[in-house]
């Protein structure tokens, strides 16, 4: 089987997914359409502002797991 669809995405979390504490209109269906799919997401930063747990925390207010 030669399946082309894409399966994992690599995500940086501020100016791709958010601005700050702002969920950019579109990442949540995009998400939500990956997952749908059967594919992953897995997110990265370079901002060392934020412990992890903090951007757990912020992406479950968001209602993303």
């Amino acid at each position: 089987m030669n399946d082309k669809r894409k399966k994992l995405f690599l995500l940086d979390i501020d100016g791709t997914v958010a601005l700050g504490s702002e969920l950019l209109p579109g990442a949540a269906d995009f998400l939500q359409t990956v997952k749908e799919n059967g594919g992953i997401f897995c997110f990265l930063t370079n901002n060392s502002s934020k412990a992890a747990s903090d951007y757990v925390e912020q992406f479950r207010d968001w209602g993303i797991e």
